[in-house]
């Protein structure tokens, strides 16, 4: 008698660990593939987190930075660019007579002016009188190098930030003159997206600040600024007390891309001709640099626009100072694969003891949940968590244990 009692309960704990088993197998499966094809998930990533800046993307207040643009009307002025360095010094101090407070040239002038070296004396002092940042790439072989402007704090695994790529540093008269230069690469996406720009370059055995931080730390007046390392990896960029940029880990931070019709571009014949008024520019940061389409310098945003590259260090820039910067964690990866495994094994449970209909809602509820994070997360802290993990884990748990409840109750045959 007591026998007989206990085998209809040892066939149930029969029949169901078949359904476990597969539940937890398609489990680690898609965890893996999570762990192992970062492209994969990375390509999906990039879909819903550029889909939630279409819905939602910067709203430019009055803000401290403005864009001079060398646009079709100064190409037409002064011709094919590059221009005698007479012209830059030119809008140098016409920028500083109208009160600005910090000049970023996103430019590079690497070589001696071919209209004769009295061009390059007067960029020289122009760039000697006023507060003005220049851009840059990595250091030629056995260049001076300027003192270090990034201080890191922690032990840091060089190899997780990105090479500064390109070689070329501006002529050493121009580096000494300036207040600063930083580096103007940008690290395209595979689908030539721009979506991060880093922080910090690697260049050599050192870190180098990109053109946007050291625009940052010369408005500040900071000698260096610092990067915070977490198990060998850049998570924090401090440019002063009380400005903190978050990173990803591998010193990149994300912009929260306004509209481009949002930004005014001033056009630099418009400057040099005395056109803008001081009311425009005082105590501002004044980004110079590209706008003609052919200086082919346009980057693609997350919000379907081609904008000039100098917008984007712009939008750097001004989302650090407006605190409106997104954030993707150092760890962030770990969490969703957390959270998808939390989520996987509730519902391997759920669709083991529970009638279908009930699994399947909780299904659809699991299912809604890292949506529902991820959500609250861009739209409230403007963090960015990727709901892609735990959602394809659950599809994949859920239509691998019904296929299998199916198959098993088909052989099991019709009851008495």
């Amino acid at each position: 008698m007591e026998e007989s009692d206990h085998a209809p309960a040892n066939g149930a704990r029969l029949k169901r660990f078949p359904l476990v088993i597969l539940g937890l197998l398609a489990l680690a499966g898609m965890a893996a593939v999570h762990l192992a094809a970062e492209p994969f998930s990375l390509v999906l990533r990039n879909q819903v987190f550029d889909k939630f800046q279409r819905l939602q993307p910067r709203e430019r207040q009055d803000g401290a930075v403005t864009i001079v643009a060398i646009d079709e009307k100064c190409l037409k002025r002064f011709g094919q660019w590059p221009w005698p360095r007479r012209v830059h010094a030119d809008l140098i101090h016409r920028l500083a007579d109208l009160g600005v407070g910090l000049i970023a040239f996103d430019a590079v002038f690497a070589e001696p002016d071919r209209n004769g070296p009295e061009n390059d004396k007067a960029l020289e002092r122009a760039l000697a009188a006023n507060r003005v940042v220049l851009g840059r790439f990595g250091a030629r072989p056995g260049e001076t190098a300027r003192p270090p402007k990034v201080a890191v704090h922690g032990e840091l695994s060089l190899f997780t930030v990105p090479p500064v790529g390109s070689v070329g540093s501006n002529l050493g008269i121009f580096e000494e003159a300036a207040s600063g230069a930083g580096s103007v690469m940008f690290l395209l996406d595979d689908d030539g997206l721009t979506r991060s720009v880093p922080g910090v370059f690697r260049d050599g055995g050192i870190l180098v600040p990109s053109f946007a931080m050291e625009v940052l730390r010369a408005g500040t007046g900071k000698a260096t600024i610092l990067a915070t390392v977490r198990q060998g990896m850049v998570s924090e960029i401090g440019i002063t007390k009380g400005l903190y940029l978050p990173t990803d880990g591998h010193g990149r931070v994300y912009p929260h891309f306004a509209r481009n019709e949002q930004w005014t571009y001033l056009s630099a014949v418009d400057v040099i001709d005395g056109k803008v008024h001081r009311d425009q520019m005082k105590g501002r940061i004044v980004f110079i640099g590209a706008s003609a389409s052919g200086l082919h310098d346009a980057k693609l945003t997350p919000l379907g626009e081609m904008v000039p590259g100098v917008t984007v260090h712009a939008e750097v820039v001004e989302g650090a100072l407006s605190g409106s910067l997104l954030h993707r964690r150092a760890n962030a990866r770990a969490e969703e694969l957390l959270l998808a495994v939390a989520l996987g094994l509730g519902l391997v449970v759920a669709t083991t003891f529970l009638a279908p209909r009930w699994s399947l809602g909780l299904w659809c509820g699991f299912l809604a949940a890292p949506w529902a994070i991820s959500g609250a997360a861009f739209f409230q802290e403007r963090v960015l968590f990727d709901p892609v993990p735990a959602s394809t884990v659950l599809v994949a748990v859920y239509l691998v244990m019904t296929v299998a409840r199916l198959i098993l109750a088909e052989r099991q045959g019709p009851g008495p």
